[in-house]
């Protein structure tokens, strides 16, 4: 089976991260992370989205463009810790993707390995949900891997 980047990046929280930063749906009641998609009826969560990447140049020896596939991750928070609560979960990712190095672990039967997880920069402050006062942070990062 193949996964996405952004499938990576959840196991990788969830499953790899000593202790996870949040938890897999549809158990996870602290901080749950999707892929893809993020529930209306949940307020505090997090939704990672795969998105275009960057290109890296060429193979010398091919000529074959190297893409590395881009992520963004989606923060959304509610109540009374609202903002902070976003900012201290969103915290806690940044701190997770600054210390990938050469990471091997297996989903199912597939191996892959994270060489690094590229932060495009710093948590942004997207907006509010007026209607639910919900805040909503992103961050946004290249994911270098393989064997997925």
């Amino acid at each position: 089976m193949s996964y996405s980047p952004a499938q990576l990046v959840q196991h990788y929280l969830t499953e790899q991260v000593s202790p996870p930063v949040g938890s897999l749906p549809p158990q996870g009641v602290v901080w749950p992370v999707y892929v893809s998609s993020m529930p209306q009826d949940v307020d505090q969560c997090v939704a990672i989205y795969d998105t275009k990447g960057m290109t890296y140049g060429r193979n010398m020896r091919t000529g074959e463009k190297v893409v590395r596939p881009g992520i963004m991750v989606r923060i959304r928070a509610a109540g009374p810790e609202g903002p902070q609560g976003a900012i201290d979960f969103g915290m806690l990712i940044v701190a997770a993707f600054d210390v990938v190095k050469n990471l091997t672990f297996s989903i199912g039967n597939t191996e892959v390995t994270i060489a690094a997880i590229s932060r495009q920069g710093n948590l942004v402050f997207a907006g509010e949900e007026p209607e639910r006062q919900r805040v909503i942070y992103t961050l946004d990062a290249i994911v270098i891997a393989t064997g997925y």
